[in-house]
């Protein structure tokens, strides 16, 4: 997991991320909701809207195939860390790249406009868990493959 903001990052430093920041960088953060994978290379991207929760309501995720990348454009939302050995790891849905989880979290990461979450298959994950009250929160989700 790295937490990073775009105010202070060397995009060549980063080489997982280095065409995403390029490209926040040449059209603004406010407009990356106008772009779409193709202006990522082999990243998908994906907008998503949405009212954070309690984190109560929310389930451990993680990913074999892809690094998320979180994005905030609008709005503030907890992310609840902890690493896959500390969980006890649910079945694989190969499908969706999708592994649930159960167990404690870690460490909570309250993430804002500008700054970038990266989150390896290492890192278990609850997104969208509520500051103070629920709000609409607005992210860019960038799937990098492992493998890239």
């Amino acid at each position: 997991m790295e937490l990073l903001n775009i105010n202070h990052i060397d995009e060549l430093s980063h080489p997982v991320i280095h065409p995403i920041i390029k490209r926040i960088r040449e059209k603004g953060l406010e407009n990356l909701c106008q772009l779409n994978s193709d202006a990522f290379e082999d990243k998908k991207l994906n907008i998503v809207e949405f009212e954070t929760v309690p984190a109560t309501e929310k389930e451990w995720e993680s990913h074999k195939k892809f690094i998320d990348v979180f994005i905030p454009i609008e709005g503030s939302e907890i992310v609840y860390h902890n690493f896959m050995s500390n969980l006890v790891e649910g079945e694989y849905d190969a499908e969706k790249d999708l592994i649930v989880s159960e167990g404690p979290h870690a460490s909570k990461i309250t993430i804002h406009p500008g700054d970038i979450l990266i989150l390896y298959p290492e890192d278990a994950h609850k997104p969208g868990i509520q500051v103070d009250v629920p709000q609409k929160m607005v992210k860019a989700v960038v799937k990098v493959p492992v493998d890239s």
